[in-house]
């Protein structure tokens, strides 16, 4: 080490003043080796800019912080100290002890080593990784960390004073050299500015055009990505799934912004004030679900191929995840459904990433392993019906399944080619294996009702309204049926297709295209007795995934914004009377 350091002192001591194209790098926070090799990374990243960076590591850790890193370019003629800081937030044993989560952090500092005041920060990043154990997450979200912050470091660097000193009234031959190659990157440098500018500038208009969304108020930002999972009874606040990864921009020509990925945040968001962060993860797969007396949480959680479904009560102080369910690759979880009292969980538990996904039901505080009431599921709900008319109505598992004349939980795969026997003719799907509606006991599996030989393909299972199980279907035509078992069923055709259709205690909500506006969603109310839509949102774009308070006329809806860079989707979560 001690040759190290006088290797690099001969190299960086130069004619008394710091050499501008000089830089000293540090990192510390995830483990001597990955410190190492993580300066060096970042040192040779600098060197492919045309600087002279070196990463002098540090055997009795003298270096592992900014100042001493500050202190050491100065002491041996660099101008710049650069030091990577990260630090663990929180580090869990998974719930199923298949390794470590890690939530850590990482405090960027530039540092002009011409200046003696106290180091601040450049830039913070913060992620979730998980891994093996703490060293291998934490590693994991070190280099993630580099590729995210090298742009901002090499940013700073090259648009610094002494830098653009350099660039004009450069002194030795190795000061001309290390010039031009920096004054090549001058280009990539303004590509990137205009990049940051452009995106502020969209997050911005994309704030406007939330705040002048008439009779709503929206409780996300312009540049986040942000999912509504459902609403209180009451309709003060959602809970609120944040994807919403942080831009970055890459040193290169054609600069555009480029996601460093996060974690995933469920938020509960009142309609005025500050949220309250309900759980955190590496990725919240799916979508999570609310049951609908605002109770209890469940989603699943899949990193690195592995599932995990997890509940959890609000009500709790503090409130801890509890692991219900998990897969291992190549078989996953997914789409958890709650009963109404959020007991129970419906999921998806799927062998293979393309395969049948069997529909499984567990108790939700994981007291009993999950139960498989379907082999394959297209589409469910717990449904409150009466089986005839004077029985009490009661908690049933409404399934779409493919549709097979006699079928069984266990029957054979769906779309099969059938021929008529007589004329050799091909009888399509749509003709014969309209996919079915059935009504399951969610304790037995039993079938205790069926829709079978629709007279439209039902494309979707609502919500229970008025006592009859709503439906969304499309074929030529399209609307929304009610389904009471034993009775006819009461097809509405209707101008538009009401999508994802969701109640509250006295009215209907969906989300249909509207063909006038280039097939731009729109919330719209159901009249379930007239078949009319009734038109709640307007704009350009899309407003979809309504979900109602169930003791009002209050519903929360997802806001589409304009998209204009790639890998940024904006959605914004939006309230409404």
């Amino acid at each position: 080490m001690s040759l190290l350091f006088l290797s690099v002192g001969i190299r960086l001591a130069g004619s008394g003043r710091a050499s501008t194209h000089r830089v000293v790098v540090g990192a510390r926070g995830c483990g001597p080796e990955c410190d190492r090799a993580l300066a060096k990374r970042f040192a040779r990243e600098l060197s492919a800019l045309g600087f002279d960076a070196v990463a002098p590591g540090s055997k009795d850790g003298k270096l592992g912080g900014p100042e001493a890193v500050r202190a050491f370019a100065r002491d041996h003629g660099a101008r710049f100290g650069v030091m990577l800081m990260l630090a663990v937030e929180d580090s869990n044993e998974l719930e199923d002890q298949s390794g470590r989560r890690v939530n850590a952090n990482a405090t960027l500092y530039v540092m002009d080593s011409a200046r003696d005041d106290t180091p601040t920060p450049a830039f913070h990043l913060r992620s979730v990784e998980e891994g093996a154990d703490e060293l291998t997450a934490l590693t994991m979200l070190a280099r993630r960390f580099l590729e995210g912050l090298f742009p901002i470091t090499a940013s700073t660097l090259i648009s610094s004073e002494p830098v653009a000193r350099l660039l004009q009234e450069t002194a030795s031959m190795e000061e001309q050299a290390a010039a031009m190659a920096i004054k090549k990157r001058e280009r990539d440098l303004l590509a990137r500015d205009d990049a940051i500018r452009d995106y502020r500038l969209q997050c911005e208009a994309n704030d406007e055009l939330l705040a002048s969304v008439s009779t709503a108020r929206c409780v996300s930002g312009g540049c986040a990505e942000e999912y509504l999972v459902g609403v209180l009874p009451d309709g003060s606040a959602a809970v609120v799934h944040d994807s919403s990864n942080t831009a970055v921009f890459p040193l290169e020509p054609n600069s555009t912004a480029r996601s460093f990925l996060t974690s995933e945040r469920l938020w509960l968001a009142p309609r005025e004030g500050e949220r309250t962060l309900l759980a955190e993860a590496a990725n919240f797969y799916s979508r999570p679900d609310l049951a609908r007396d605002g109770g209890t949480l469940a989603f699943i959680e899949r990193r690195h191929g592995q599932s995990r479904l997890y509940t959890m009560a609000l009500s709790d102080k503090p409130r801890t995840r509890g692991l219900v369910a998990s897969a291992t690759p190549p078989g996953h979880l997914s789409q958890p459904h709650l009963n109404a009292d959020g007991t129970r969980v419906l999921y998806y538990a799927l062998a293979r990433p393309s395969g049948e996904a069997a529909l499984m039901v567990v108790p939700s505080d994981g007291s009993e392993p999950g139960v498989q009431l379907l082999r394959h599921a297209l589409d469910v709900r717990w449904a409150k019906l009466a089986l005839s008319e004077g029985e009490p109505p009661r908690e049933w598992v409404a399934a779409l399944v493919p549709g097979e004349r006699d079928a069984s939980p266990d029957g054979a795969e769906p779309g099969l080619t059938i021929l008529d026997a007589t004329t050799g003719e091909i009888l399509t799907e749509e003709k014969i294996i309209l996919p079915e509606v059935w009504l399951l006991d969610p304790d037995t599996g039993e079938i205790a009702a069926k829709l079978d030989a629709p007279e439209h393909r039902v494309r979707a299972v609502g919500d229970v309204h008025n006592g009859a199980l709503l439906l969304s279907w499309e074929d030529e035509r399209c609307g929304f049926a009610s389904y009471r078992p034993g009775q006819p069923v009461d097809w509405r055709a209707t101008e538009l297709c009401p999508k994802h259709l969701a109640v509250s205690d006295d009215a209907v909500f969906a989300h249909a295209k509207h063909s006038s506006e280039r097939g731009v969603r729109q919330v719209v109310r159901v009249d379930a007795k007239t078949g009319r839509l009734k038109r709640l949102t307007h704009g350009a774009h899309d407003a979809q995934r309504p979900k109602p308070a169930t003791g009002g006329k209050t519903f929360a809806f997802e806001r589409v914004l304009p998209r204009r860079f790639g890998e940024f989707q904006h959605v914004a979560v939006c309230f409404s009377d």
